[in-house]
């Protein structure tokens, strides 16, 4: 029986690669084995490592198959905009590790979170006296820059002066929402990709005159209840 004894390893692909935070590189990180004639070493054990990022791999150790190569599966870690490293090497500890480098960028919209604005009382007809201020993130709370986003009036027949728009570096963005005309609950919602946020006012309104109605020019005893019940319309 001959033994194959691996003593170095090959990069297989890039090794920089880009993918989403808290999800798995969209292909596999490979390395292939080789003997000490530079034939490609089956039945390779090979260790993968994370170094950064607090991603994870699976599996963690795999052997190479007939073409000396050996892969693993790179999910990276939840954090956006970090140094992701992973390094690859042989178990028996002969040959150089290789590593790999991973930069993270944020996933889908997963929230539309309102971090100011909500449940505001103003006049009917009139602008709110403070702006809505939204912020997109993924599922890992990763702000989206530039994340598209539509506002929808939903009840009241208000208006917005950005019905639909781009979040700005940090995922935020900023609407002014105008009341209809109808009196109580109004709503809108805002929604990026999947991710729906609904946000509600309550529209009023002040008096402006009060008119005698009935009741008015009356006379009678004192402390006795008049024929007719005053009122007044506002």
């Amino acid at each position: 029986t001959v033994t194959i004894v691996p003593v170095e390893l090959e990069r297989v692909g890039d090794a920089a690669r880009t993918g989403a935070a808290g999800e798995a590189l969209g292909s596999s990180i490979s390395v292939r084995a080789f003997d000490a004639s530079g034939n490609p070493a089956p039945g390779a054990d090979v260790a993968f490592e994370v170094r950064a990022g607090d991603g994870a791999v699976s599996p963690a150790q795999a052997q190479s198959g007939s073409d000396g190569v050996a892969q693993t599966s790179w999910t990276l870690g939840t954090v956006a905009g970090v140094a992701n490293e992973l390094r690859a090497s042989l178990a028996n500890g002969q040959g150089q590790a290789i590593d790999f480098t991973a930069e993270s960028t944020p996933g889908a919209a997963d929230s539309v979170r309102i971090e100011a604005g909500q449940n505001q009382s103003g006049q009917r007809n009139r602008a709110l006296g403070g702006p809505i201020q939204l912020r997109v993130t993924d599922a890992f709370d990763n702000a989206i820059p530039g994340a598209p986003f539509e506002v929808s009036v939903t009840s009241g027949a208000g208006s917005v002066d950005t019905p639909s728009g781009q979040a700005n570096a940090e995922g935020r963005a900023t609407l002014r929402w105008t009341l209809g005309a109808a009196l109580g609950r109004q709503t809108l919602e805002v929604q990026s990709g999947e991710a729906l946020a609904v946000i509600e006012a309550v529209s009023t309104t002040t008096p402006t005159a009060v008119t005698v109605a009935a009741g008015d020019g009356q006379s009678g005893p004192v402390a006795t209840p008049t024929e007719d019940a005053p009122a007044v319309l506002v």
